[in-house]
């Protein structure tokens, strides 16, 4: 369950939330469930973060700090990953489907039973279940 706190922090924007989480390294970030679909998350910070069943549908998460984040079963179809650093997070059983991730940084993100289809990368488009 999210952490209520932490979710009101990112309510103010990516700007107060990045601040916030410069403040606060040490901070265990919990947005597990947390619906955060369409919003404008671009440049945001959530490395390590707890994003277990979040709704992510259609965000932006252009540029975003995704590295090392828990996102088993996260809902991320049509999202913008692209250029999103997403090195070492846990994409299992994710729901990517139709997402943009040009440029995104996926290297040893672990994508066991996420589905990819119709997600883009570049010029490739996934055409089935990895």
């Amino acid at each position: 369950m999210a952490e209520p706190d932490q979710l009101a922090t990112l309510g103010m924007g990516v700007v107060a939330w990045n601040e916030w989480r410069r403040k606060h390294p040490e901070a265990q970030v919990d947005l597990s469930g947390a619906d955060l679909g369409e919003r404008d998350l671009s440049r945001v910070d959530l490395g390590k973060a707890n994003l277990r069943s979040a709704k992510l549908r259609r965000a932006n998460l252009w540029s975003a700090n995704l590295a090392g984040a828990y996102l088993r079963g996260a809902d991320l179809k049509e999202a913008n990953l692209s250029r999103a650093k997403l090195q070492g997070a846990n994409l299992n059983g994710a729901y990517i489907r139709d997402a943009d991730l040009h440029k995104a940084n996926l290297a040893g993100a672990y994508l066991r039973q996420a589905n990819l289809s119709g997600a883009t990368c570049g010029r490739h488009v996934w055409n089935r279940r990895t």
